[in-house]
């Protein structure tokens, strides 16, 4: 398959796949021509890419996960810790998102009036500490 085909099978952009083969995560097969052939290995590992990084996982990640999928061997224990502290961190965002969440409720709620509202608004946003 030619990076085009590839690109819509995968559901990735072009210069998403271009970006991974920088990276080292693919290395789809040259033709004489220069052009990029992608045979139903790199075409899988795209999928897998897509789908870890659709969760959240980053780049870094994503490329220890792909290295241990492809040598499985003693990597059981650091998949786990990988994924555990992903979940970690998604669920210290939701705690900040909560937390902005509250905060522009509170924002919202502080004032009946559309006039005075806004004139709240944007003195909170003027004099309220950021959120972590």
């Amino acid at each position: 398959m030619n990076i085009g085909e590839v690109s819509r099978v995968s559901g990735l952009p072009i210069k998403t796949i271009r970006y991974y083969e920088d990276m080292g995560l693919i290395t789809p097969l040259r033709q004489a021509n220069g052009y990029r052939v992608f045979d139903e290995g790199s075409l899988e590992k795209l999928r897998f890419l897509r789908r870890a990084r659709k969760l959240g996982f980053s780049v870094k990640d994503c490329a220890r996960l792909l290295e241990i999928n492809e040598k499985p061997q003693g990597g059981d224990e650091l998949v786990t810790q990988i994924t555990q502290k992903h979940l970690r961190d998604v669920k210290q965002k939701i705690q900040q998102l909560k937390s902005v969440q509250a905060t522009l409720s509170q924002f919202l709620g502080s004032s009946s009036n559309s006039q005075n509202r806004s004139a709240n608004i944007l003195n909170n946003l003027a004099s309220a500490e950021l959120v972590r």
